[in-house]
Formats: C-alpha cells, structure tokens, sequence
C-alpha cells in the first residue's frame, strides 16, 4: 500500500505548479489515512505535504511545513523509517 490516491494527485499537482489543489488533495489524503487508522501512511503523506509547502515563500506555508515535519518524525524516528533522514534534512532546511 503506497497511501491514498489523493496525495499521490497531490504529489502531480504540486509538481504542475497547483498549489490550492495539491494543498486540498494533501489534506483528503492525510485525512483519509488518518479515518483508516494508518499512521505511518498519513505520517508519509505528512512528509511529502510537508516537503510541497517549503517551496512556498509564504511564512504561513513554511510554518506549517515545520510542524508537519515534526509531526511525521515523532512517528519516523522511533522506528527508523526510511524516511527519517530526508525529513530531518527537510527540517534543517525550513529552520534554516
């Protein structure tokens, strides 16, 4: 299971500069991730939300974007997810 269609639409949508649909179709997915009781899935999607929002130059946006990444990694690191390097990078980054 790759997580739901809606982020993997998002990821398409953010990447062909729609930033309003890749934000609500982040949203439905983490959502729809969280109502099935998937935490590592919404936490992934959180990650790729995450990394689609530091590529804004709103504040607003970047603000987020931390607090995603430190949600996500509250669920990576304990168990060493693949991703846990990437989103403490992404971390670094958005504290800048």
């Amino acid at each position: 299971v790759l997580g739901a269609a809606d982020t993997a639409l998002a990821t398409l949508a953010s990447l062909q500069g729609h930033r309003n649909a890749a934000d609500d179709l982040f949203q439905r997915g983490i959502a729809l991730e969280e109502q099935v009781g998937s935490a590592l899935l919404a936490s992934t999607s959180r990650f790729w939300y995450a990394e689609h929002l530091s590529r804004s130059p709103s504040v607003a946006d970047r603000t987020t974007a931390r607090a995603l990444v430190d949600r996500c990694l509250a669920h990576f690191e304990p168990i060493n997810f693949h991703f846990t390097d990437r989103a403490e990078r992404l971390r670094m980054e958005l504290n800048g």
